[in-house]
């Protein structure tokens, strides 16, 4: 078997470049006037150094020098199991859990696992990027679902979804970008799906509205739960997550860990080994600081008349519809597209947001994320940050408002995806 020839379609369709990172690159060589404003990072501005009052722990040279269990310390098990078990109304014992690099190898563990080739993953139709190409990894076709008017998976369509082959159902709740919720009975109607479910809650820790937010941790007798603590207390450098299997499939599970990545870091696991023996006050802070950032971030918006598409429930984002009519389909928009024949033309058409995004990091030196990253078709949007350092939200959104405003795509309404 040859390998594809370099910058060849081959490669790049399969598994294509994200807008994000199209953004970023742009951003950073933006030298204008008002410094960059950037609303695209999946990370949350909480420092847990500043919340805690003290630095890291000092790291023990060992840990460097070998690798540590296969599913991960006991100790952080253990708690990860104690918290769930007595908050989330679960039975979820150490064994279940594995610690993973991150969110994502949690996702990646469970699709080796459920997802053989020939089989279908579904997911719905507006979803994290990192989704979208999952199913190509294992030869699996793609089941895309669409969107209830809440911007939750439509469980009826899931339902109706159901087929004779191996099938997988990936669902984020909180979702990124929406930061929409599903409702404990939501869950408990998917639990009951003949089909193994994993259930993506990398966001569950982090409610916006002082309610706790669902979880299906009750379910994991038969379905898998991926956590990050990436998110859940703002320490992405890490890299560590973990994933919640039934309990008769955890060991084949850390099975597959071993031959994935052998183990976790060590020298990681140390330092968030530490950081639980605080993890009420740093959870509590973290929310506190979530829900001060989106105070600001509505306020501003509501002052200066950016309408935001959702209200977000949990997480770190806001969304920003686009406008279905203006001047998108000539001049600055098109200009902004490398490649007018492809990307100008979609931009025109039913989906104008990486245009948008391209102009506005190239031009104007701010970061977003569009909905192109997110879904394949439907109403166009912007996904900010509504998290970053507070001294960037009004200058930056005044800045966002007054650029849509002069391409002629701010929305004079709140449309939602179906």
């Amino acid at each position: 078997m040859s390998l594809p020839p370099q910058g060849s379609g081959a490669t790049s369709s399969r598994f294509p470049v994200l807008a994000l990172d199209r953004v970023a690159q742009l951003l950073g060589g933006w030298t204008g006037e008002g410094g960059r404003v950037n609303f695209a990072p999946g990370q949350s501005s909480f420092d847990v150094w500043q919340a805690i009052g003290e630095p890291p722990p000092v790291l023990p040279p060992g840990l460097i020098g070998r690798y540590g269990d296969l599913n991960g310390s006991l100790v952080l098990r253990e708690a990860i199991g104690r918290r769930m078990s007595q908050r989330l109304g679960g039975r979820i014992g150490a064994d279940q859990i594995c610690i993973t690099n991150g969110g994502s190898e949690a996702l990646m563990l469970a699709l080796h696992l459920l997802l053989p080739p020939g089989g279908e993953l579904l997911m719905p139709r507006s979803c994290y990027p990192g989704y979208r190409p999952l199913h190509l990894f294992f030869g699996a076709a793609r089941h895309l679902l669409p969107l209830r008017p809440d911007l939750n998976v439509d469980i009826d369509a899931a339902e109706a979804a159901l087929r004779d082959r191996p099938q997988v159902l990936l669902v984020n709740s909180p979702s990124n970008p929406f930061g929409s919720v599903l409702s404990a009975a939501d869950l408990q109607r998917l639990g009951r799906l003949p089909i193994p479910v994993i259930f993506d809650e990398v966001y569950q820790p982090l409610p916006l509205d002082g309610e706790p937010v669902p979880s299906a941790a009750s379910l994991t007798d038969r379905h898998f739960i991926v956590g990050s603590f990436a998110k859940s207390l703002a320490v992405p450098g890490l890299r560590l997550g973990f994933l919640v299997s039934p309990p008769h499939l955890a060991e084949e599970i850390v099975n597959i860990k071993a031959l994935v990545s052998v183990c976790s870091s060590l020298a990681a696991q140390h330092v968030l080994e530490f950081l639980l023996e605080r993890w009420d006050l740093l959870e509590a802070a973290h929310q506190a600081h979530l829900r001060g950032c989106l105070q600001h971030f509505r306020d501003v918006c509501g002052h200066i008349g950016l309408p935001l598409m959702a209200e977000p429930r949990a997480g770190l984002f806001a969304t920003v519809a686009l406008g279905t009519s203006g001047r998108h389909a000539a001049g600055p928009l098109r200009e902004a597209c490398p490649s007018p024949d492809a990307e100008g033309v979609r931009a025109a058409g039913e989906d104008r947001s990486l245009a948008v995004a391209l102009e506005l990091a190239g031009r104007h030196g701010i970061g977003v994320v569009p909905s192109t990253d997110f879904q394949d078709a439907g109403a166009s949007f912007l996904r900010l940050n509504f998290s970053v350092p507070r001294s960037q939200v009004e200058p930056g959104l005044v800045r966002l408002q007054r650029c849509l405003t002069g391409l002629g795509v701010l929305a004079a309404q709140d449309p939602r995806l179906n």
